[in-house]
């Protein structure tokens, strides 16, 4: 009976990470929170002056961001074309119809991040690289996001 409870327990879990990993719109509406968090929530605060520097936060955040961003880049295959999440948010047509200046955007975020980490020892680094990263942001979210209305 146990061993039949512990094989029932596996199959649920093997059985729920399918259905997260079928589900990229999803996914990429919680990582894309993630990565918010981090870089607007985190970096940005500290770049402005609002919570005290912090070289382990900053790293923290870098770190996660370094985790974050080629995931999200995989998350926009063509089957997730014209859905969209229980979010604010949600891709535009435009990312299938011009995925290569859309790829190229993701690599230019990756390689801000990975840039930007090396940059912020220190508060002016952070400025520096807070600021690349969220122009390379920005300019995406304003040619491939829609807002829900």
């Amino acid at each position: 009976m146990m061993r039949l409870m512990i094989a029932a327990a596996v199959l649920t879990i093997g059985v729920a990470a399918v259905a997260a990993q079928s589900d990229p719109v999803r996914e990429r509406a919680e990582l894309m929170g993630d990565q918010g968090e981090y870089i607007y929530g985190t970096l940005n605060k500290m770049a402005r002056g609002d919570i005290p520097y912090d070289q382990a936060k900053v790293n923290e955040a870098f770190a996660k961001l370094k985790e974050i961003a080629p995931k999200l880049a995989t998350l926009y295959p063509p089957t997730a074309k014209g859905q969209a999440p229980e979010a604010d948010y949600y891709a535009s047509d435009k990312v299938w119809q011009d995925k290569a200046d859309f790829d190229a955007r993701f690599a230019k975020l990756i390689k801000d991040i990975n840039e930007g980490a090396a940059k912020a020892t220190g508060l002016d680094g952070l400025k520096e690289a807070r600021a690349a990263i969220a122009q390379t942001c920005n300019s995406c979210h304003e040619t491939y996001r829609l807002k829900k209305s």
